[in-house]
């Protein structure tokens, strides 16, 4: 059963907290008496996302403390209290979302209210920077961050992202090109063959579902081995990227992820139509559905 909720207030009716779960659904949510974040990747430490918090925390709750002092004087301590929340939550209150903050209505929604919402990590780790934060970190007593090492922690991780993103860029190519590409062309040629072997047996015989399967496998082959030239061009460029870490960071997202993308893209659909008996590697039906 639900408890009450002690909100300090004595002229409103008892209010049960809310024991329903909303951690699916939200990133950080509120489950009835915390608060829960779990929008931590499972490769990833929680110790530096918690710090983060930790500290925006620190200096909410100072602030709060501060507001109460100074307006408490000779007064009622809990009138202070009261004032200073209802003040703070009108303040803020549009940083609160009941709906779905995965779903494609949370950045439509965010717009609407101001609030940041970065849709790629280059622009995520330009703020580390940004004077706000730069401000949050460095001005506690005593510091969490000065601003030297914030600057540098933002350095490692621009520069760690794209080490990541050139090793996912040179996986991919070379499993496209050793394996997908030339399994795709066997069967681009024996189904050729079956097309002809067909037409020699008997003239009459209609070869419609053939040729329109080879002309689908033969535009997916280009298709892919187009990919495969700019994902080259792209992890080039990625390389002869200054010692400016953000500069490398900025050429993943535009350049190495899109050529990633298209590659992955046309190596899926290939893999909907070539037989099994062709493909290297384990298909999404084999590792969803089949022991």
């Amino acid at each position: 059963l639900a408890n009450d909720i002690e909100l300090g207030v004595s002229t409103l009716p008892n209010l049960p907290k809310d024991i329903s779960d909303r951690n699916r659904t939200s990133p950080f949510a509120f489950t009835g008496n915390k608060f829960e974040f779990r929008a931590i990747g499972s490769s990833r430490s929680i110790a530096y996302p918690c710090m983060v918090l930790n500290t925006i925390v620190a200096e909410s709750l100072n602030y709060i403390v501060d507001e109460v002092e100074k307006r408490n004087g000779e007064g009622d301590r809990r009138s202070a209290m009261q004032a200073v929340v209802a003040e703070t939550l009108a303040k803020h209150e549009r940083v609160i979302f009941g709906g779905d903050n995965y779903a494609d209505a949370w950045p439509i929604e965010a717009e609407k209210r101001g609030l940041p919402h970065f849709r790629n990590t280059p622009d995520a780790l330009e703020q580390f920077t940004a004077t706000k934060n730069q401000e949050l970190f460095s001005t506690s007593n005593p510091p969490v961050l000065s601003t030297r090492e914030l600057a540098s922690r933002q350095h490692v991780l621009q520069e760690n992202y794209a080490i990541a993103i050139g090793i996912e860029a040179q996986a991919t190519h070379q499993i496209a090109s050793t394996l997908i590409l030339p399994v795709a062309i066997r069967f681009e040629r024996d189904l050729a063959d079956t097309i002809n072997a067909k037409k020699a047996a008997c003239a009459d015989l209609s070869c419609e579902t053939e040729v329109q399967l080879l002309k689908d496998a033969s535009e997916l082959i280009t298709g892919l081995h187009r990919g495969l030239n700019d994902l080259e061009e792209a992890s080039q460029a990625l390389d002869s990227q200054s010692d400016e870490p953000s500069e490398g960071a900025v050429c993943c997202r535009d350049q190495v992820i899109p050529a990633m993308a298209w590659v992955r893209d046309q190596a899926d659909k290939l893999e909907r139509i070539v037989d099994d008996e062709y493909w290297p590697l384990p298909k999404y039906r084999e590792m969803l559905f089949v022991n």
